[in-house]
């Protein structure tokens, strides 16, 4: 694994090296299902259920499936990538991957649309997906070597323009804020005079914030940019607070002066001109302010990738051979049971609510998947006899439809939504379980729940209701 985490790597998975080549590894589903197993297990298929090791069945309708021969239970190929849950031919998806990563401008939505020849909301739903791959939980903060004078540049700019037919003056405007690594390059000797050590261009951070406060910028920085950096910021007050944060904090007042404006900092403002550029010409600047974040994400990548090679980039878009922790249906069989699994689950969940705090909002879908979906989930469910809580209270039928493996069919709810960022979000505590039709209504039908240390607490259809709480100490429910 590299030591700078943007991307993922993996040296060991073959990549074909030009555009035939690529047409050549992977001309159907069935290729790229193999190199899919390849990269899950390198080894040889051990099945996710048993344990059991060796050729598993294989049906040709279904290349991304594959069927323990002990256990005959399916497992997909494409759990844990972006690609889980979804009906698009594998062949689209790499095919997708491989031109948004080697297109140096990148590919828009129509552009897209028109090379696979699918709907307009099926491109949508990919991009937005592979631009989900461009960042990594788990991703390091910038910073640089004091002792070789390298720092990191920080400033803010607005993104969006003047809107047709809205009237003079700029419309939708974003603020955005932006970390700049600046490294320097040791002189080798017996390099040319033109080739000498001098600055050069690292690691880049964007981010959507809500203001210019204090709270916002520094917070910011915290997030992007490792404890004990030099930061040079413009002479705005609101970045005062960073020497007691931590940081070696170099202020600098410009005051109209263009000599100080072209030595600090000047990357950013170029980084700042080319970002701008890039939304008005691949993506025709219809950036709406609810999707910006993700477009900065891949704005992100693609100024980051010339540390890394192409493969890794491929392999980081479509998730192939992480380690990250997607959890899906078809593994919920390999957990241990409740009793065993509640202690590893919570005091892992104490720490990911901790580092993620102020996590962005891929990351936040991320976790509150892991919640809902995966272990956490499974246990609330099974803590509550995979019935719906609401049915219950009400004196209705709490058991829904039977799936095809005879468990009772039910949801996840959170009662704090994930979003908020707020402490308790995360926990199982936070979860209850209902019906689809139960679950819905607690999104959509305006229902306001208060959260007391035992019971959620509403009022639906005019009748108070109170449900109890998954019990984080006692592994049943609250009494």
């Amino acid at each position: 694994m590299s030591k700078l985490h943007d991307i993922h790597e993996r040296g060991d998975l073959a990549f074909p090296k030009s555009f035939p080549q690529f047409q050549k590894l992977f001309p159907d589903d069935a290729a790229c299902a193999t190199y899919l197993e390849g990269a899950k297990w390198p080894n040889g298929f051990v099945c996710p259920h048993c344990h059991e090791k060796g050729e598993p069945y294989r049906l040709a309708k279904r290349p991304g499936v594959l069927t323990c021969r002990k256990c005959r239970k399916p497992t997909s190929l494409t759990v844990g990538t972006v690609m889980q849950r979804k009906h698009t031919p594998l062949t689209t998806w790499f095919w997708g991957a491989y031109l948004v990563s080697s297109m140096t401008r990148g590919i828009s939505m129509v552009q897209f649309q028109r090379q696979f020849d699918i709907t307009l909301e099926t491109a949508f739903q990919i991009l937005h997906k592979l631009r989900a791959g461009t960042v990594r939980l788990n991703r390091d903060r910038i910073g640089g070597n004091l002792s070789r004078g390298e720092h990191v540049e920080v400033d803010e700019t607005y993104i969006g323009g003047v809107g047709r037919g809205e009237g003079s003056g700029p419309k939708d405007q974003t603020l955005v804020a932006a970390a700049f690594e600046v490294r320097q390059q040791p002189a080798k000797k017996g390099d040319k005079p033109m080739r000498r050590g001098g600055p050069y261009a690292g690691r880049l951070r964007l981010e959507i914030v809500p203001n210019r406060g204090a709270k916002a910028l520094c917070g910011f920085v915290e997030q992007a940019v490792a404890p004990g950096a030099r930061v040079i910021t413009d002479a705005w007050g609101e970045y005062n607070s960073l020497g007691a944060r931590g940081y070696e904090h170099w202020p600098v007042v410009e005051s109209g002066n263009p000599e100080v404006a072209e030595e600090f900092p000047p990357n950013l403002h170029l980084v700042f001109s080319d970002l701008k550029a890039w939304l008005q010409g691949t993506h025709h600047g219809r950036v709406s302010p609810k999707h910006l974040q993700t477009y900065l994400n891949e704005f992100t990548f693609r100024f980051n990738l010339r540390f890394y090679p192409f493969n890794a980039a491929f392999h980081s878009l479509l998730g192939i051979g992480t380690n990250d922790e997607v959890t899906s249906a078809e593994e919920l069989d390999d957990l241990p049971s409740p009793a065993e699994q509640l202690e590893v689950t919570f005091d892992k969940l104490a720490a990911m609510e901790e580092k993620y705090l102020h996590a962005k909002p891929e990351e936040k879908e991320r976790l509150s998947r892991y919640v809902e979906r995966g272990p956490i989930g499974a246990l609330v469910k099974q803590a509550t006899g995979f019935r719906c809580q609401l049915c219950e209270a009400l004196g209705l039928d709490p058991v829904g439809f039977l799936k095809k493996n005879g468990e009772p069919y039910v949801e996840a709810h959170h009662a704090m939504p994930v979003s908020k960022k707020e402490v308790g979000s995360l926990t199982a505590s936070n979860v209850m379980t209902l019906c689809a039709n139960h679950h819905r209504q607690m999104h959509f039908g305006g229902i306001d729940v208060v959260m007391t240390a035992k019971t959620f607490d509403f009022v639906i259809g005019r009748k108070p209701v109170k449900l109890p709480r998954f019990g984080v100490a006692t592994s049943t429910v609250a009494s």
